[in-house]
């Protein structure tokens, strides 16, 4: 939603909605390209590995009781 929020103000401005959507697709390469360089390999058999991303991912949406239950 925030991003069309954003689009908005460039739809307004004139801008072509192809120019906007090319904006937004090279900000996802540049994001993507971050993330490779700050990726780190994990073992996806090691479960405790897998268990630990998990509740740190769910930890921030819900308590930390829902998350290890989840988990």
């Amino acid at each position: 939603g925030e991003m069309l929020h954003v689009a908005e103000e460039f739809i307004d401005k004139n801008y072509h909605p192809t120019v906007i959507c090319r904006a937004y697709n090279k900000a996802l390469e540049d994001a993507v390209a971050v993330l490779d360089k700050i990726a780190m390999p994990i073992d996806t058999n090691d479960r405790a590995t897998m268990l630990g991303l998990v509740k740190s991912c769910i930890g921030t949406k819900f308590t930390s009781q829902f998350g290890d239950l989840i988990a």
